[in-house]
């Protein structure tokens, strides 16, 4: 049998998102938590993310990925 991953409810997470604009690299550190929440990434996952998967070939920002990172709670 496995065990279901236990996860944040909104008031952790805002609570979380509240902690993280107090650290040196909050803008990191909130792309970070909110790829794992949201999008469900492990950690090894984020940190395997380049450029060019958030970044179009035209120098433009994809918009699903960041203006939702950028909008989430």
């Amino acid at each position: 049998m496995t065990k279901q991953a236990k996860t944040l409810n909104e008031r952790e997470l805002q609570r979380l998102l509240d902690f993280v604009k107090t650290t040196k690299s909050a803008a990191r550190n909130r792309a970070i938590i909110l790829l794992t929440h949201l999008a469900g990434m492990r950690i090894g996952e984020v940190a395997a993310v380049r450029v060019c998967d958030v970044v179009a070939s035209d120098g433009w920002h994809s918009p699903n990925f960041v203006d939702t990172l950028h909008n989430a709670i």
